[in-house]
């Protein structure tokens, strides 16, 4: 193998794994976000929880499972 294709062939490479890394990174951030907002939605109901038990001692959530401590 001579360095210009070596070189030709690390580039092209690269270039696929730049692409492919760019497109999952961007996947990923979506997934983040969709992720982040679920969780945020689940830390809301746990802060609603949390507060409705120290007022009653146990609280149902909008599910059938009873949190209590």
């Amino acid at each position: 193998m001579s360095w210009p294709k070596t070189g030709l062939l690390a580039l092209s490479v690269l270039m696929q794994l730049g692409t492919y890394l760019y497109c999952f990174y961007r996947r990923m951030m979506q997934a983040c976000k969709k992720w982040h907002r679920v969780g945020m939605q689940r830390l809301d109901r746990w802060k609603e929880i949390d507060e409705c038990e120290r007022e009653t001692g146990n609280c149902r959530d909008a599910g059938t499972r009873i949190y209590s401590r």
